[in-house]
């Protein structure tokens, strides 16, 4: 379709140049009224060729986008934590869309328009030749001239454009974590930091756009004056030759060849111009597209970490680390030669100063880090032999900060079983203590909750996570700080929805609060990445260390 379009255009020039002689000689009605016909024609098929290129090739564009789109994400999904914990939400979002907003960009420039004014180039100028080869000869070699001085604006666009694309990441950055930080953000005071801030950002974006703008600006006064100089050059050769030949002694096909070569010239103007532009707008959107695929050549996936395939098969649920050391990539040790163990039924108690590495251990249960050294094992098999979602399959995790998606309160429940039925959700919910408040609600299980459960309260949120782990039924769970934060009245509720969550469960418990853990089985003692005491509750306070200090700070 596009050819179509492009050849229709150069036979549109040809046919000016049969126009004229038909019009000037006059010799047969019935040859104006051919070449009227023919006009017409040309220009019908050039629009409908012109209308299916244009669809044909958005739909090629727009299935492309949406698989790369589909790509990133899958690759998003897939990544470790570790990228996440050392890249920006700014840098992700920026990385994860700018690249995929840039492939549709150049879609469009390189297949519809590229192509298509390359290919009406090439057909202009071949009516050019066949029309007056030595002209359009002379007029071949002004290209390159074009070129040159485009070599150097690329080249200072695409640094401008590289510039951008982090202070594109810095304004996404920083507009996430005032949106995520409003409320902190304006007991203190720091409306006037944060926009100071911000303002600083937008205007170094501003200033690199001003810079790309002017740069790509300068192929127009480029392109014009070259196009003025041929175009000029051209008349005075035209109007010289005929002065010199006279004008009774000039071919009769001259003037319509003439008026073919300037109507193809003409035509061939725009598409020229375009396509000097296009090449330092491509520039900029390269980079973009380079910015993304950075992203997906990061192969820090999970799937590549592992070294086994295999599904972890689970029993009975017991588990044991043996001498596990980690730090984060940073030659900081978090923990060092930590053993410990939990049987099948049993609550084990994980206490001791902030800092100490008690959630890198789960963490680690959950696979989301590799151990410098050391094995985790449920029921007898290395965890990290097994697939990473067969492990997480066997545990049910409940932080002090749950998660809650957008959507609905059955939605965020059934993301503990996905292929569950509203009666499992509502019986879940009712273990949890959570059945009573959402039913309280007009639209009951089906009320929004807005972005990470705005619409509702810390207890609430806490409730809906225990449901969703009620639901999911795993053998093993872990607990960190999950009611650390609540009001007492909240606590309470939790905690009793929590003893029915663990009972005939391997139990782990984070917190700080040591009435949580005192009926606990077995409670260890983290400090500094080791565990140096370990006991119920009778015996570490005997040994009157850590525990015992930690005991008497709490309820003295």
């Amino acid at each position: 379709m596009t050819i179509i379009a492009s050849a229709a255009t150069g036979a549109s020039a040809w046919l000016m140049g049969k126009v004229v002689n038909s019009v000037l000689q006059a010799n047969d009605q019935n040859d104006i009224i051919y070449v009227g016909l023919i006009v017409i024609a040309v220009f019908s098929i050039k629009g409908f060729a012109t209308y299916g290129s244009t669809v044909t090739l958005s739909l090629v564009g727009n299935s492309l986008v949406a698989s790369i789109q589909k790509r990133v994400f899958k690759h998003l999904l897939n990544l470790q934590v570790e990228y996440y914990d050392q890249t920006t939400l700014g840098e992700v979002f920026t990385r994860a869309n700018i690249g995929v907003a840039a492939t549709r960009s150049i879609i469009e420039v390189l297949v519809m328009t590229a192509a298509r004014d390359v290919l009406t180039l090439l057909f202009l100028t071949l009516v050019m030749f066949l029309q007056q080869p030595a002209i359009s000869l002379v007029i071949l070699l002004i290209g390159p001239i074009s070129f040159l001085f485009l070599r150097s604006i690329v080249r200072k666009t695409r640094l401008h454009a590289r510039k951008q694309l982090n202070d594109i990441a810095a304004s996404t950055s920083l507009l996430k974590e005032t949106v995520s930080g409003i409320f902190m953000i304006k007991t203190y005071s720091l409306e006037q930091e944060m926009f100071k801030r911000m303002d600083s950002v937008i205007d170094s974006m501003k200033t690199r756009g001003n810079r790309i703008a002017k740069l790509r600006a300068r192929t127009s006064p480029i392109m014009e004056s070259l196009g003025g100089i041929t175009l000029g050059l051209l008349v005075i050769y035209a109007g010289l030759w005929i002065a010199n030949n006279g004008k009774n002694d000039i071919d009769p096909d001259v003037p319509g060849q003439l008026m073919s070569f300037i109507t193809a010239f003409l035509l061939a103007y725009a598409p020229a111009k375009k396509l000097a532009s296009i090449r330092v707008r491509l520039e900029g959107l390269i980079v973009n597209v380079k910015y993304t695929q950075t992203l997906l050549d990061n192969q820090n996936l999970e799937n590549l970490r592992f070294m086994g395939n295999k599904n972890l098969k689970v029993h009975s649920g017991n588990i044991k680390l043996d001498n596990i050391s980690f730090d984060y990539g940073n030659d900081v040790p978090v923990l060092k030669d930590v053993n410990l163990y939990g049987k099948s039924g049993e609550t084990i108690g994980l206490v001791g100063p902030s800092g100490g590495g008690k959630s890198t251990i789960f963490k680690l249960m959950l696979t989301l880090y590799l151990p410098n050294s050391g094995t985790i094992s449920i029921d007898g098999q290395n965890i990290f032999d097994c697939k990473p979602e067969s492990v997480r399959d066997a545990i049910s995790y409940v932080g002090q900060e749950s998660h809650i998606f957008t959507g609905s309160i059955l939605e965020n429940i059934q993301f503990g079983k996905l292929n569950a039925t509203n009666d499992d959700i509502i019986n879940a919910a009712k273990l949890a203590n959570a059945h009573d408040f959402i039913t309280s609600f007009n639209s009951g299980y089906n009320t929004f909750v807005g972005e990470n459960g705005a619409q509702l309260s810390g207890g609430q949120r806490q409730r809906i996570a225990i449901a969703r782990a009620f639901l999911k039924d795993a053998p093993i769970v872990l607990l960190d700080e999950a009611t650390s934060s609540l009001d007492t009245e909240s606590e309470k509720a939790i905690q009793a929805a929590l003893g029915k969550l663990v009972q005939g469960k391997t139990t782990f418990i984070i917190a700080h609060r040591l009435s949580t853990v005192q009926k606990c089985d077995r409670i260890y003692v983290v400090e500094n990445g080791r565990i140096v005491e370990e006991g119920n509750h009778d015996q570490l306070l005997d040994i009157k260390g850590v525990y015992s200090q930690l005991f008497k700070l709490q309820f003295t």
